[in-house]
């Protein structure tokens, strides 16, 4: 999975099937589910080799107390960024096939969408300007957010 780039896997997906909403999710779910699990993978390999989790274990807690009271607490700083440049990936690569006919719906209203009606006039400029800069600020808050503490 990691060999082929995901944009054109998701291409090639959404292509295949109808467009709508639903097609969308299970395709980015198939293609986008890699790197995130081999991150937080191995963040709790880090983890496993730290001085808490041999004290949990000698103290006699199970596995599952063990993994609720220390290791998830321990891997929020990591699943909150990767959670939220995931999703503003998959705002751009929505917006992307949307622009070129393969996101959604053609009636449901998106900011690919709106950018390919667009470039149909070419002399209303901001037709153009306002979804890009939404969709800019979108993705600019997004990777605000992940920064922050």
């Amino acid at each position: 999975m990691v060999a082929i780039p995901q944009l054109i896997i998701i291409i090639a997906l959404s292509s295949l099937f109808q467009p709508s909403i639903i097609t969308l999710i299970l395709v980015f779910g198939l293609v986008l589910w890699v790197e995130p699990s081999r991150m937080i993978r191995a963040e709790v390999q880090r983890l496993r080799n730290e001085g808490f989790v041999d004290a949990a274990i000698v103290t006699g807690f199970s596995f599952r107390q063990i993994a609720f009271r220390h290791l998830i607490p321990n891997l929020i700083t990591v699943v909150k960024p990767i959670f939220l440049y995931g999703m503003a990936a998959v705002i751009l690569s929505e917006s992307g096939l949307s622009f070129i006919g393969l996101g959604v719906n053609p009636g449901t209203v998106t900011l690919g969408g709106l950018m390919a009606q667009a470039k149909e006039n070419i002399d209303a400029w901001w037709l153009i300007l306002f979804p890009g800069l939404c969709l800019f600020f979108t993705i600019l808050s997004l990777s605000v957010l992940s920064e922050k503490k």
